[in-house]
């Protein structure tokens, strides 16, 4: 069988055309001679180290750096011809303008043109959405958060960030408040004093600085006013700063006139001028100025307990316009939270009164750290301080629900002004915690090292994408959100408003439920109360007649042996009818009678008709009917006379606790009740 197989391929694939020809045939095999050997030498074997990696160096290279400064321009006005400088000669020239025969065309003709432009403007709408589609979803993406600018305290003592402030229009700018509050360290004077503004386009140098006369705690810009901003100083003064009439203030207050310890907040209010704010410390006072007039307050108020009339210091001031601009939200560094309503008039003092404090059953275990309203029900509040967050509504009183205790301490906690049910909590050792309520709730579902010291500070700009964060040591870090943490679900903000208002419902209903159950127990304890004094109101009437019993014992033997003889002599008489009346008496010992106790026992031999009208004391009647009387029938067993007169006795004492057992009654009310006493 013939198997072919054909290859078929171009020409110009085979390369070079070969020449065959002939040539002499080389043979390459050569035979074994062992004489050939003697000419090499043995090697012994060698190991040899090689790299086949190509080495590279790093060089680097920085360039010089670009330091821009804003320098503002002064344009009074200009466009006038240089002749032209008096206001006379301006109107001369204006008039002669409009005098001129192609003013008018001029004048249509721009009209036109900006006509034109205006329509185009107006043809379509860029922020409108015109595609009704599904919106992206980024509930189910993971959290992330990135550092997009990072900078430390410029003047190197590493001062604690106190506060940071966004501007109000200028996303990229913010104030940070360093200061130390160490004490020590304030009276020596070693710690700087200023503070600064940052732009997030120039990281290498600041763009505003400020100089108070104090360590600046807290600073806050000018909602309408962006040029302007106030602080509180650590001596408990406050300043205004107008950056751009430099670094020192504007105006500040007098030292007299101020607060008496750091002012740890400071927040401005709504006001007709826009120049109002309100300042709180930890001596116990809220304080309202206005900017332009710091000589003095315009109105103060006192943070007391109406319960206890005990002064609480504040920590921590929560103001926001869309809750009512009467109402303020102070946090105290005793863990209550006090709601202090404001109401201002034109012609009369301003009205000012507390309307709940919160806390006062289950406060925290330390300062309250922060305070902050949520953006889909003002209502609410999240309040962090010793090792957790809690979470309130202004209905009632006690905490509703929170994070639970931690182990470290909660040194702040912010809500997301675009994800209503995610909030922001930094710890004293470094860590951010970001918890998503509609996600989880029992633990956070993101938790992160940030920075090497404890996070003092948490600030979130008006977008929501971007947090800043201070720490301990004078770091700022300014931190991007991704979609997931800025995003909000369709139903996310009826969704957090409903679980407010549960939680709300839930805690009304267990403290109406312990009212009534303290209320039962109380009523039973009253019960209890009255029956344990009713018993001790007896025994003490009781105590009293038994030692009243006790005193008179003496003078009751001594009447009982009276009857008691009286008696026998009586009987005696009875039973010996032939004996002589006038016979001695025995005595009831056995001894003689004498000439006296004759007499006296003659007097006593009457007939027993006459024994009524004997004097004897009423509290032993009931003895004296119980003892044997004259009989006709003859006594069962005849006793001795030295053991009648000891039994008698002890049979007295007897009846005379069975007789005070009936004669100790209680009534159905409970109250003791003594009928007779012996």
């Amino acid at each position: 069988m013939d198997l072919q197989y054909e290859v078929t391929r171009k020409r110009k694939e085979f390369g070079v055309h070969p020449k065959f020809g002939e040539s002499k045939v080389v043979h390459f095999d050569q035979e074994n001679d062992i004489s050939v050997c003697n000419d090499f030498v043995e090697i012994p074997q060698k190991t040899r180290e090689f790299d086949c990696i190509p080495q590279y160096s790093s060089h680097a290279v920085n360039t010089e750096a670009f330091i821009q400064e804003s320098v503002g321009v002064h344009h009074v006005e200009g466009g006038w011809p240089e002749n032209i400088n008096q206001p006379q000669d301006k109107q001369r020239f204006l008039r002669k303008i409009e005098a001129d025969s192609g003013f008018s065309r001029v004048c249509c003709d721009l009209v036109k043109t900006l006509k034109q432009v205006v329509d185009s403007n107006l043809t379509i709408d860029l922020y409108k959405p015109y595609f009704d589609g599904p919106q992206d979803d980024f509930s189910t993406d993971p959290p992330s958060v990135d550092t997009i600018f990072l900078v430390r305290d410029p003047s190197g003592a590493n001062r604690k960030v106190c506060k940071i402030a966004w501007h109000p229009e200028n996303t990229q700018k913010f104030a940070v408040a360093y200061a130390s509050t160490k004490f020590e360290s304030n009276i020596a004077g070693d710690v700087p004093l200023p503070s600064y503004i940052w732009d997030m386009k120039n990281s290498i140098s600041y763009d505003a600085e400020l100089l108070p006369e104090s360590p600046l705690m807290c600073c806050a810009f000018n909602p309408k006013r962006p040029d302007e901003l106030v602080g509180g100083c650590y001596n408990g003064v406050v300043a205004f700063w107008d950056t751009r009439a430099g670094k020192r203030p504007r105006e500040q207050s007098q030292i007299q006139n101020s607060h008496h310890d750091p002012v740890f907040d400071v927040a401005y209010i709504q006001s007709r001028s826009g120049n109002e704010f309100c300042s709180v410390s930890t001596d116990g006072q809220m304080l309202w100025w206005d900017a332009r007039r710091l000589s003095e307050p315009i109105d103060s108020f006192k943070l007391v307990d109406p319960a206890d009339n005990v002064v609480h210091g504040a920590t921590c001031l929560e103001y926001r316009l869309d809750a009512g601009g009467t109402k303020y939200l102070v946090g105290t560094e005793t863990g209550l939270v006090f709601n202090v309503e404001r109401k201002a008039k034109k012609a009369e003092e301003s009205q000012k009164s507390i309307k709940a404090i919160f806390g006062k059953k289950s406060k925290h275990f330390g300062p309250v750290r922060s305070v902050k309203r949520n953006y889909a029900t003002v209502k609410g509040f999240l309040t962090a301080g010793d090792w957790g967050c809690r979470m309130w509504t202004e209905e009632t009183k006690t905490s509703n629900f929170g994070t639970g205790y931690g182990d470290n301490r909660a040194n702040n906690a912010i809500w997301s002004p675009s994800r209503f049910g995610v909030f922001f909590v930094g710890k004293e050792n470094g860590y951010l915690d970001i918890w998503d309520y509609m996600l989880t709730q029992d633990k956070p579902s993101w938790s992160q090292k940030i920075l090497d010291d404890g996070i003092s500070t948490l600030t979130m700009d008006t977008s929501g994408r971007r947090l800043a964060i201070g720490d301990e040591s004078g770091t700022t870090a300014i931190l991007k959100l991704s979609n997931s943490l800025t995003t909000p679900g369709l139903t996310e903000k009826a969704d957090v408003q409903q679980m407010f208002e549960r939680e709300g419902i839930r805690e009304k209903t267990l403290n109406q439920s312990i009212k009534t159950k303290l209320a039962a127990a109380g009523n039973i304890e009253k019960r209890e109360r009255a029956a344990r004094n009713a018993r001790e109101e007896l025994e003490k009437r009781n105590e009293k007649i038994a030692n009243r019993f006790v005193e008179k014992k003496v003078e009751i033997e001594e009447k009982y042996m009276r009857i008691l003889q009286k008696n026998l002599s009586q009987m005696t008489s009875l039973e010996r009818p032939g004996a002589d009346k006038k016979g001695s008496a025995v005595d009831v010992k056995g001894n003689e009678p004498t000439e006296k106790q004759a007499e006296v026992s003659e007097e006593e031999s009457k007939p027993v008709e006459n024994s009524n009208e004997e004097t004897v004391e009423p509290e032993l009647t009931e003895e004296k009917h119980a003892l044997p009387v004259a009989s006709d029938q003859p006594a069962e067993k005849e006793m001795t006379e030295e053991e009648k007169p000891i039994i008698s006795k002890e049979s007295i004492i007897s009846k005379h606790e069975v007789q005070k057992e009936k004669d100790s009654t209680v009534d159905p009310t409970g109250e003791a009740l003594v009928e007779s006493e012996v």
